[in-house]
C-alpha cells in the first residue's frame, strides 16, 4: 500500500502458523510474538472493536492468512508482504502490541489504525479478486480506465491502493472519537466541532492518490478516488455503517 518500504523482514521467517494450518516452527529472533498467538491477539483486537468500528470484512480477510510480528525498529507499522506468494500480514509490535496481547484499537494512535485497516482491506481487496473473477475484471477495468497516469499493469494495484488509504483514514478517525467518548467527553455536545469537520471531508473531499512502487521508486497518480468509489466502499466492505454524515454516522451511539 502507499508510502511503503518493501520490507526484507520476510526473507527471514520461518514457516509461519495460518490458522487452522499446520504448526509453525519456533519463530524467529525478529518475530516478537508466536505467528499463532499473532494471529488469535489481532483477531480478538478486532471483534472487539467491532461496536464502533466495521470489522467483518477484515475478520474475513484473516482468516487463512498469517500474522507476524517483529521488532524492527523504524519499519512501516502494518503492511502485507508475501512469503513464497502467500501474503502475510506484517505489523510492528511497537505500535500494536503490548504485554504479549494486542492493544485494544480505541487506545492506538490515529496512524497506527489507519495502517493496520489499510493493510486489513488490502487483504480483502486480493481475496476477492480470487473468490470473485466477475468483481476482478470490474476492478481492473475500472482501475486501467481511471488511472491513465501510470502502467497499465499496476493500475489495479493503484486502485486498491486508493480505496485502502479511504478505509483507514475512516477508521481511524472512527476510532479517535471513541477514545474520546470513553475518556469521558461529551461528543453529543461537540457535533459540529472541527474533529467532526474532518470526517465528513475525509468521506467526500479529502484526496487520496493511489500509489505503487515501480522501479525502486513510488509512483502515486494525480486521479483521486471518485465519488462513487467512495459510495461503494461505503456500503461494501464497510457494511453501511457510515454514511459521511456526523450526525448520521455518529449521533446514533453518542447521542442516544
Amino acid at each position: 500500500m502507499s508510502h511503503r518500504r518493501p520490507s526484507s523482514l520476510i526473507s527471514a521467517f520461518a514457516v509461519l502458523a495460518v490458522a487452522g494450518g499446520a504448526a509453525a516452527r519456533q519463530p524467529p529472533p525478529e518475530i516478537a510474538v508466536a505467528p499463532e498467538i499473532a494471529h488469535a491477539e489481532v483477531v480478538r483486537a478486532l471483534t472487539e472493536a467491532g461496536s464502533f468500528l466495521p470489522v467483518g470484512f477484515a475478520l474475513e480477510a484473516l482468516r487463512g492468512t498469517a500474522v507476524a510480528v517483529h521488532l524492527q525498529a523504524g519499519s512501516h507499522p502494518a503492511q502485507v508482504v508475501e512469503q513464497e506468494g502467500v501474503p502475510v500480514l506484517l505489523l510492528s509490535e511497537r505500535s500494536y502490541f503490548a504485554d504479549g496481547g494486542m492493544i485494544d484499537l480505541a487506545d492506538a494512535a490515529i496512524d497506527t489504525v489507519a495502517f493496520l485497516f489499510e493493510a486489513l482491506f488490502e487483504l480483502h481487496a486480493r481475496r476477492e479478486r480470487l473468490v470473485d473473477r466477475e468483481r476482478s475484471a470490474e476492478l481492473e477495468a475500472r482501475a486501467v480506465e481511471l488511472y491513465a497516469d501510470l502502467p497499465v499493469e499496476r493500475r489495479p494495484e493503484a486502485l486498491i491502493d486508493a480505496q485502502g488509504q479511504f478505509v483507514g483514514h475512516l477508521a481511524s478517525i472512527a476510532s479517535a472519537v471513541e477514545r474520546s467518548a470513553r475518556r469521558g467527553a461529551d461528543l453529543c455536545r461537540r457535533l459540529e466541532t472541527p474533529l467532526f469537520g474532518v470526517w465528513e471531508r475525509t468521506a467526500d473531499a479529502i484526496e487520496y492518490l493511489g500509489t505503487v512502487w515501480v522501479d525502486g521508486r513510488w509512483l502515486s497518480s494525480e486521479v483521486d478516488l471518485p465519488p462513487a468509489q467512495r459510495r461503494a466502499l461505503l456500503a461494501d466492505p464497510l457494511e453501511g455503517r457510515w454514511s459521511g454524515r456526523v450526525a448520521d454516522d455518529f449521533g446514533r451511539r453518542y447521542c442516544p
